[in-house]
C-alpha cells in the first residue's frame, strides 16, 4: 500500500534565491508499506514552477495517475525505474518512489541505506547555503552566525545587482573562506563579460550562471574566467553530463538525487564523473529529515567529493521529521548506521503538517 501526503512545513526565515523565495515548504511525503515496514521517499518539487516545471500539484496527479500504478508487488527500485521510463519527465516524481523502495529495501535486509548507495557511512564534512539578504551587513552577520556554529564551506545567492559589491563585501570581512556562489540561471549571454569580474574574489566555484538550456554561454564563460563553472539545473541525466562535457560547459556538478530522478541515475552519474574525474558533489532542495537522511547515506559515496549543502537539522525547520535531528559536530554531521534511512520518523509531526492525504493500493 502507498500512502501519499501533501505536508506544508514553516521554514524559521525566507530562504531568497534570485528569482523565488520560500517562506514554507509544501512537499509530498510517500510511505511504501508492505510487510509491516515502512520505507519513506520525499518529492522534492515545490509549489510552483521555478527551479523545475514540476510542481507539487502536478508531480501528485502523475504519482496518482501514472507511476504508482507501475508499483505492483515489485520491490526492487531498479525494477520500477525501468518501468517509469516510458513516462517521460517527472523526474522529481519518479525519484520520490524510487527513496521509498530503497528505504523499505534496506529496511528489509537491515541494512543502512549508504550500503546501498555505493556510501561507507561515518562523518560527513557539510556546507551551508545562504539566501539573499535585505543587505550586506545582514548577509554577513548571517555567515558569521554559520561559522560560529561550525560550518567551514558558504554558498551565497547571487543576481545581477546583487553581486559584486556584495562578494567583495564578503571577501573583505572573510578573506580566508570556502566561498561559493550560485546565480540560479539568473544571468544571461549579455553578462558574459561582465561576469569576468568574478575572478576577483577567489570563489571555489560559480554555480548556474545560465538558465539551464544555455550551455553554450557557459562553456563561453568557462573558457574567459579562472573560476570553475559549476552546473545545477542544466544537468538532469547522464546524457547530459556527456553533452556539457563534450561543449567544455563545467567543471564541477551539483548533483541533486531529485532533479536527475532518483538513486539509480545518480549512481550511473557518479561512475561518469569518476571515469572523467569531474568533480561532484550533493546539493539539498531545503528538504526534511527524511529527504536529508537519503541524502546524507548518498553523500557518503566516496566519489562525492567538495562538501554537500547538507545542513543540520535546525537550520531551516524549528521541529523536523525524524529523531535524533541531525546535528553539526566539527562542520560534519554524522551518517546514521541503523536500517534504511537510519532515523525515527515522528508521525505525529507527519501528522501535524499534513494538508492532503490518500492510500492507494497499485493494482
Amino acid at each position: 500500500m502507498i500512502e501519499i501526503r501533501i505536508l506544508r512545513m514553516p521554514l524559521k526565515g525566507i530562504f531568497q534565491t534570485s528569482a523565488w523565495e520560500e517562506k514554507d515548504r509544501e512537499f509530498i511525503l510517500i510511505g511504501y508499506h508492505r510487510f509491516g515496514i515502512t520505507g519513506y521517499g520525499e518529492v522534492v518539487a515545490s509549489r510552483a514552477p521555478y527551479y523545475s516545471p514540476e510542481t507539487v500539484r502536478s508531480a501528485y496527479w502523475v504519482l496518482v495517475e501514472h507511476l504508482i500504478p507501475l508499483l505492483g508487488d515489485d520491490l526492487e527500485p531498479a525494477d520500477f525505474i525501468t518501468k517509469a521510463k516510458k513516462i517521460r519527465g517527472n523526474r522529481m516524481a519518479k525519484a520520490g518512489i524510487e527513496l521509498a523502495l530503497y528505504d523499505h529495501k534496506a529496511r528489509m535486509e537491515g541494512k543502512p541505506l549508504f550500503e546501498l548507495y555505493g556510501g561507507i557511512g561515518g562523518e560527513i564534512e557539510v556546507g551551508v547555503s545562504v539566501g539573499i539578504k535585505k543587505n550586506p551587513r545582514e548577509l554577513i552577520n548571517t555567515i558569521r552566525f554559520y561559522l560560529d556554529q561550525g560550518y567551514h564551506r558558504i554558498k551565497v545567492k547571487i543576481r545581477k545587482g546583487w553581486d559584486l559589491d556584495v562578494l567583495k563585501r564578503l571577501r573583505s570581512e572573510f578573506p580566508r573562506l570556502r566561498l561559493w556562489a550560485d546565480a540560479n540561471g539568473s544571468y544571461d549571454k549579455t553578462d558574459i563579460q561582465y561576469l569576468k569580474k568574478i575572478d576577483d574574489f577567489g570563489l571555489e566555484l560559480l554555480e548556474q550562471p545560465f538558465r539551464p538550456d544555455d550551455l553554450l554561454s557557459h562553456a563561453q564563460l568557462r573558457n574567459l574566467i579562472r573560476t570553475r563553472i559549476c552546473l545545477d539545473e542544466s544537468i538532469r541525466s547522464v546524457e547530459e553530463l556527456r553533452t556539457g562535457l563534450v561543449l567544455g560547459a563545467l567543471d564541477i556538478l551539483n548533483l541533486k538525487v531529485g532533479r536527475i530522478g532518483g538513486i539509480t541515475e545518480s549512481l550511473k552519474i557518479l561512475k561518469e564523473c569518476e571515469k572523467r574525474n569531474l568533480l561532484v558533489w550533493l546539493g539539498g532542495m531545503l528538504e526534511s529529515g527524511i529527504g536529508r537522511a537519503h541524502n546524507l547515506h548518498l553523500a557518503s559515496n566516496p566519489i562525492l567529493s567538495l562538501p554537500p549543502d547538507l545542513s543540520a537539522s535546525d537550520r531551516y525547520y524549528e521541529a523536523d521529521l525524524i529523531y535524533p535531528p541531525f546535528m553539526l559536530k566539527d562542520g560534519k554531521i554524522r551518517v546514521p548506521e541503523a536500517p534504511g534511512i537510519g532515523v525515527v520518523v515522528r508521525e505525529e509531526l507527519i501528522n501535524r503538517y499534513t494538508i492532503h492525504r490518500e492510500e492507494i493500493r497499485p493494482p
